[in-house]
């Protein structure tokens, strides 16, 4: 793998492919000038902010693409973002496999029919438990409930908890 050290962007060849160290140690991984990682982030911050990328595009079909710091976490396919949802809002019309070698709902809204992927974390079914709200995620990787009433939505198998907070992609 080819490894440059960079100050700039400018310093990074065209149709570049291996790996870019930065001055603070961040890593961006590059596959033809474009950010792509097959293994992991293609940006992968010191302080352990995780970016995924394919073939330029954020992209990850095993969990959220984009982790920040701050804990909140973003599901994208090809660059599209997938937004969380609670199956408690929809109609299930369907359930297959479909793009991606993924599981996708077809789920009925009041005014449309929405084709949503089952990206671990991404669809939730919220339930209540002894009279407070909690969250369970679909795929085992997720499955501790979390209790809202202290800002959390979900708890990976590392305990890092995903607070309620201002931070933005």
């Amino acid at each position: 793998m080819n490894i440059i050290k960079a100050n700039h962007s400018s310093e990074i060849p065209k149709n570049f492919t291996g790996i870019v160290e930065w001055p603070n140690r961040t890593k961006y991984w590059y596959k033809e000038g474009n950010l792509h990682r097959e293994d992991g982030p293609a940006i992968d911050y010191l302080d352990k902010e995780k970016h995924w990328y394919k073939e330029g595009k954020r992209h990850r079909e095993d969990g959220p693409a984009v982790e920040l710091i701050c804990g909140t976490k973003r599901w994208y396919l090809e660059d599209k973002n997938q937004e969380m949802v609670s199956l408690r809002k929809y109609i299930i019309l369907d359930y297959y496999k479909g793009k991606y070698n993924l599981m996708w709902y077809k789920l009925l809204d009041k005014n449309k029919i929405l084709d949503i992927p089952n990206i671990p974390g991404l669809i939730m079914d919220f339930i209540t438990v002894n009279t407070s709200p909690y969250y369970f995620a679909l795929h085992s990787k997720y499955k501790t409930k979390i209790n809202t009433d202290q800002g959390s939505f979900i708890n990976d198998k590392k305990n890092h908890n995903i607070r309620k907070n201002k931070c933005m992609v």
